[in-house]
């Protein structure tokens, strides 16, 4: 037997007292079991919208990242045009 949320009896028990009485009470463990069940599934549920924003996160971080690493390659081929230039400029200057 299962109870609704508004009239469950054992919302308010420790995990332990509720492990605890679940154990020794025949009659009301279905009614015990149903409550361990649904806040085993609150908990696992907290948990999915914990990594899912952490892993949203980390998305985002990795995009910049990239956009940097992009950034960095792209002036380095500048610094190395640059610098041939420059080479290339002095040395027909020495001719």
């Amino acid at each position: 037997m299962m109870v609704d949320a508004v009239n469950n009896p054992y919302r308010e028990m420790s995990d332990d007292s509720l492990i605890g009485r679940a154990s020794v009470s025949g009659a009301a463990q279905g009614a015990l079991v149903g409550e361990v069940i649904r806040r085993l599934k609150d908990s696992v549920d907290e948990q999915n919208r914990a990594s899912t924003a952490l892993a949203n996160r980390i998305t985002d971080l990795n995009e910049r990242l990239l956009k940097v690493t992009v950034v960095i390659g792209a002036l380095t081929i500048v610094q190395i045009a640059l610098t041939t230039v420059q080479v290339y400029i002095a040395v027909k200057g020495r001719r």
